[in-house]
Parts: structure tokens; sequence; C-alpha cells
């Protein structure tokens, strides 16, 4: 499987981005693939980490060492657990 086309859409009000896959086998089987994902802002992410077991250690733009912003449009997270001991 060298190569697969697919199909992408975003829908702003439920703000789901859907991917849609046809791929083919190097046996020539063909299967379908259907991705399909929440968006969330960029502040959210830190909001829902917050109210969890971890913080937020560093926030890079994807693939690289360089810092995300909420203009970012794919950012990494790097979390660790939250000590309480020394809160």
């Amino acid at each position: 499987m060298d190569y697969f086309p697919a199909e992408k859409f975003y829908n702003q009000t439920t703000r789901i981005h859907y991917n849609h896959f046809d791929i083919t086998l190097a046996d020539g089987k063909k299967v379908e693939e259907i991705h399909k994902q929440k968006i969330y802002r960029f502040e959210e992410y830190f909001d829902f980490i917050d109210r969890s077991k971890f913080y937020v250690h560093k926030c890079y733009k994807a693939f690289t060492f360089k810092n995300a912003d909420a203009e970012t449009e794919r950012a990494q997270f790097i979390l660790k657990k939250k000590n309480y001991a020394n809160i």
C-alpha cells in the first residue's frame, strides 16, 4: 500500500472532523476506513488537563520543539502527573 486518497470534511457546527479512506491493499483487497474526531479549541485542552491528575509540562507545534499557541494548526502536549505533596 503506497498511496490512498482521502476525502476530508469538517463540520464547524459540531466541530467534528471526518477522514474517509478507500484503501487497496497489496493483495488487491479493498478496505474502507472512516476516522471521526472532535476538534477542541486550543484553550479547552488546558481546561480539560487542569481538571485531571496531570499538568501541561510543554506544548509544541506538531513535530517541532517550537511553542504552540492558539493559532497553531496542530499541537502536541507533553503532560506530567501532578504531585499533590508539593502543592
